[in-house]
């Protein structure tokens, strides 16, 4: 049996408890230190995963696995094998929209971090006149959300920014961010995605304990509040020449999200399936 949903408490007690079949779960997100604090203990037989730090993130909030196998992103290896990466950039900068309107209604600390970047990030492009930036929403214009998207980032950006929605075009953020120079999010699993890819991302989270963006210190995270230390990181990192950027942080990003061009997440897979 094969699962998507990684996190579904079901399949762990069915991959626990049944024996006449082997269970095998495809990692569908990025987990949150915060997340994986406070959820029920997963407890997997087979987990396909993003990369080899997830086996480390989980066994330290007391998660587990019979076997962690790091293979990449299920999702965006079927972007790259069936549409793929062009050479034309559109996009200066890309915000990967997380918003939603629970976050603002409860003033939650998510909320918070999200009301600060899009405060940095309009100023920058104010005082960057030259620089073209995208929204990418996470909802269908019309819905529910993607309104709340429309009105939220309209208020805060004005005719700034082109917001795409994901009925705009299929795999409307995947392609966004390939047409991007940098990426900009608080914590995705778009954006650590990218950054497997080798693009340049900044994870922005300004919580008391880097509850969002799990990740280790680099040029991609960045913790310390205010403009200043926002504008100065983006202009360092847009700055910096693409290969540059992939030298200074392919072993990182590899660690954190398995992307190979010759060999996809799909073909890993069905090569481990195959050999059990």
């Amino acid at each position: 049996m094969i699962t998507f949903t990684d996190n579904s408490s079901l399949f762990h007690w069915q991959a626990n408890n049944y024996n006449g079949a082997k269970f095998y779960a495809i990692q569908n997100g990025y987990r949150s230190k915060l997340e994986l604090s406070i959820q029920k203990k997963f407890k997997l037989t087979n987990f396909f995963t993003f990369g080899e730090s997830v086996e480390k993130q989980y066994r330290k909030y007391g998660h587990s696995a019979k076997k962690f196998i790091p293979v990449g992103s299920f999702l965006s290896s079927i972007f790259v094998q069936n549409i793929g990466f062009s050479n034309h950039i559109k996009y200066d900068i890309c915000l990967i929209s997380t918003h939603k309107p629970r976050f603002f209604n409860t003033k939650s600390e998510f909320g918070r971090n999200l009301g600060m970047i899009d405060s940095y990030l309009i100023k920058f492009l104010n005082e960057n006149s030259n620089l073209k930036c995208a929204i990418l929403c996470r909802s269908p214009k019309n819905s529910m959300n993607g309104k709340f998207e429309l009105d939220y980032f309209s208020s805060v950006y004005g005719p700034r920014v082109d917001l795409i929605f994901r009925d705009d075009c299929e795999f409307s953020t995947y392609q966004g961010m390939a047409q991007s120079k940098l990426i900009v999010t608080c914590y995705s699993t778009c954006g650590v995605e990218a950054f497997g890819w080798g693009k340049k991302v900044l994870f922005c989270d300004y919580s008391p304990d880097n509850r969002f963006a799990n990740l280790d210190s680099g040029l991609w995270l960045l913790d310390e509040e205010g403009y200043g230390s926002f504008s100065e990181r983006l202009n360092m990192i847009l700055l910096i020449d693409q290969k540059k950027y992939r030298k200074i942080t392919a072993k990182y990003s590899n660690f954190i999200m398995k992307y190979e061009n010759n060999h996809s997440c799909i073909d890993k897979i069905k090569s481990s399936l195959h050999l059990e």
